[in-house]
């Protein structure tokens, strides 16, 4: 029995050792990197080994694993990344079944805030990111997820449902979510129907018995931002999916602006202060949000362009044309009454203000949502 345990013991620090004979570091992207949406991302790993050879290396999003590269250089290109905030980091595995781990870096893509840790919550790059629509066997449920709709200027993704089945979770838009026991995520969408419906967000399990860990009812009445549902994980749950659940009647769903703050990431949130560097990108903000009556839409320019500036509505249709000039680096800012270009007043709800910046080399576009109250 004691040659057994000490055999054990050897074994562990046999392995402890051979993995110390490796080192891996990510050169690429650096730390809070920050991207356009819907670009190529290069993931390279650098990777050092003093004995036995290297099996693989894993690049992971989360807890996901992206890719795996066995060969020199150790890199792979993720296309087409939609917007978010990422947690990248890889791993380096030996033939002898040893791995060593790189410090996680976290990169933005597009104009997102630190903290909101679901994938693409603006439904650009073709919806990238989501897993579409699962519809659960035997409920004869029939929906339209026309892709072509979800990256309308409006950025929303579109669900038709024809026949729903006999229950909410019939019909689901979902992605992974990994959640880890005791932190708390915020959660908030906006969202749109053709008539009043009620539909079900839940964190679940996606293996073994399928444990529903959070969940809400959520009533949708009209063109509204919903939440903030705060919610506590109750366990560790790599497999967990972040679903909405959207069956049980027919009717068209819009959903758009999906945020997912993690807690631990929202303490000290990132805010360029007046006087500092200008980024290579527009950077804006309107006030009030909500508004009635009239809101100003501010904006920073990093270089001369010609800018417009437009309202859309969530169906991706151009409501009102508030700016078409040239206009010089620095800030601008432009005021909305909430009337269309015809002079009249638009219904109550979100729309979309969309800001493009045009030179001769590259054109920039910014959307955010903004809520009329009548």
């Amino acid at each position: 029995m004691k040659k057994a345990v000490f055999f054990l013991l050897l074994l562990s620090a046999v392995a402890g050792l051979q993995a110390q004979n490796m080192t891996i570091q990510l050169t690429s992207p650096y730390n809070r990197q920050q991207f356009a949406t819907c670009s190529e991302i290069l993931l390279h790993a650098e990777v050092t080994i003093t004995a036995g050879e290297i099996k693989n290396v894993q690049f992971f999003r989360g807890s996901t694993n992206i890719s795996s590269d066995s060969r020199a250089p150790y890199e792979y290109t993720w296309k087409n990344v939609p917007y978010g905030y990422y947690r990248i980091w890889a791993r380096v595995n030996d033939k002898a079944g040893n791995s060593v781990d790189t410090e996680p870096i976290f990169i933005y893509v597009g104009d997102v805030e630190k903290g909101n840790m679901i994938m693409n919550g603006e439904f650009t790059c073709n919806g990238a990111g989501w897993g579409g629509l699962n519809i659960q066997s035997g409920a004869a449920a029939t929906v339209t997820y026309d892709s072509s709709q979800i990256i309308a200027q409006g950025e929303a993704a579109v669900v038709t449902v024809t026949n729903g089945g006999s229950a909410d979770w019939h019909v689901q838009l979902h992605q992974p979510f990994p959640i880890d026991s005791g932190v708390t995520y915020e959660i908030s969408f906006a969202a749109m129907v053709n008539e009043p419906r009620t539909i079900t967000i839940e964190f679940q399990e996606n293996t073994g018995s399928y444990t529903i860990h959070n969940s809400a009812s959520v009533a949708l009445e009209s063109s509204d931002i919903y939440g903030p549902f705060i919610w506590e994980a109750p366990v560790t749950d790599p497999t967990n999916y972040f679903r909405f659940c959207l069956g049980g009647s027919p009717g068209t769903i819009w959903i758009d602006q999906v945020i997912i703050y993690d807690a631990r990431y929202t303490a000290v949130k990132d805010r360029r202060t007046p006087g500092s560097p200008v980024s290579n990108r527009i950077v804006s903000q309107n006030f009030p949000n909500p508004f009635n009556g009239e809101t100003v839409i501010q904006y920073e320019l990093p270089e001369t362009a010609d800018v417009r500036v437009s309202i859309f509505d969530l169906r991706g249709r151009q409501v009102a044309g508030l700016l078409a000039e040239r206009q010089n680096s620095g800030d601008h800012w432009v005021r909305w009454n909430g009337r269309s270009d015809a002079g009249e007043s638009l219904a109550s709800g979100v729309y979309v203000y969309r800001i493009e910046a045009r030179t001769q080399e590259k054109t920039s576009v910014l959307s955010k949502k903004i809520i009329l109250l009548e």
